[in-house]
């Protein structure tokens, strides 16, 4: 089922807008340039979580867990040349998509491509970082996230709405000040 959806995600814009293309006919064909995000990679691993025989994500969420268990994992593979046995060929699918797109794989899933070349590709240096956020907007804080990528705020205003409820909260108190001064004549109605 995970398969079938994930398929259908890639091809759902397209269909859509070939459906509105048949509806005007004299519109000029469009070179497509689909690519997609973080928060799509982040449903295509939660999707393929929740599928039947797969195990659920860890609690911990230290980064130094999952080193540890990397670094386990390329010691068992380097002396013994024992490879994960969890390999999935349709996390296998994802996971090249998530490094052809530019994406750094998540720590979780590192480890399950040791002994292949894609192991040799996730960590490559000159890999780029896409964090298309606007110039305002502040530097995003690092949560860190084992099983999923970084995602960063691109649309709407850039202040949280904490930051609101704060200011919010500072003018109403203000403006019950301002209102009780005018009542007592001791402040110029402005």
């Amino acid at each position: 089922m995970g398969v079938v959806l994930y398929r259908s995600m890639f091809r759902a814009a397209r269909d859509i807008y070939d459906t509105l293309i048949r509806i005007v006919p004299n519109a000029q064909p469009r070179v497509y340039n689909l690519q997609p995000d973080a928060r799509f990679f982040n449903a295509t691993l939660e999707m393929l979580e929740r599928q039947p025989g797969t195990m659920r994500r860890s609690a911990k969420t230290r980064p130094a867990h999952w080193r540890q268990k990397e670094r386990k994992a390329m010691m068992r593979y380097s002396r013994r040349g024992v490879v994960p046995r969890k390999c999935n060929p349709f996390l296998q699918r994802v996971v090249h998509g998530m490094v052809d797109a530019g994406f750094e794989v998540p720590m979780a899933y590192r480890r399950q491509f040791l002994g292949t070349w894609l192991y040799a590709s996730m960590n490559r240096p000159g890999a780029p970082i896409v964090n298309r956020q606007p110039l305002g907007f502040p530097r995003p804080k690092k949560r860190f996230s084992p099983h999923a990528l970084p995602t960063y705020k691109e649309r709407g205003l850039p202040i949280q709405r904490s930051e609101w409820k704060k200011a919010g909260h500072r003018w109403k108190h203000r403006r019950r000040h301002l209102l009780g001064l005018e009542r007592k004549g001791t402040c110029p109605r402005t």
